[in-house]
């Protein structure tokens, strides 16, 4: 994947090689890191749909592939790139607390239900499902 700055035409970032299908794709505000999600099977035919978290500056990933039942559908980062929302065709929203130096990722709550778009509000109080 290459990250492209719109203004100049030039390249913003390391190429990213994500190996999966993408299906997903947040920016974080500071544009440090991107959050990605898939949707397709390896190479045996098995799902493996996953988030994962990349520097930009490196172009390496920052985080395990975390999981997901099925195709990741949309995530999107809080104002001050604290927390990310994903859903995915699992019928799950998921809410990540994003580490402060090495601490890893968790999982603050996981919802029942059709979700294809999500949007976190200005404030980072609110979700749109």
């Amino acid at each position: 994947m290459r990250i492209w700055d719109v203004a100049t035409g030039q390249r913003a970032a390391q190429d990213i090689v994500i190996g999966r299908w993408v299906t997903s794709l947040a920016l974080e505000p500071d544009e440090r890191w991107l959050a990605a999600g898939t949707g397709a099977n390896n190479s045996a035919g098995v799902g493996e749909q996953f988030l994962r978290f990349w520097d930009l500056e490196t172009g390496e990933p920052i985080s395990p592939p975390f999981l997901h039942g099925n195709t990741v559908s949309a995530l999107s980062f809080s104002a001050d790139g604290d927390w990310l929302a994903s859903t995915s065709r699992d019928r799950h929203l998921r809410v990540w607390k994003l580490p402060q130096e090495h601490r890893p990722f968790e999982v603050l709550k996981s919802l029942v239900g059709v979700v294809t778009g999500i949007r976190l509000d200005d404030t980072d109080a609110i979700i749109v499902v």
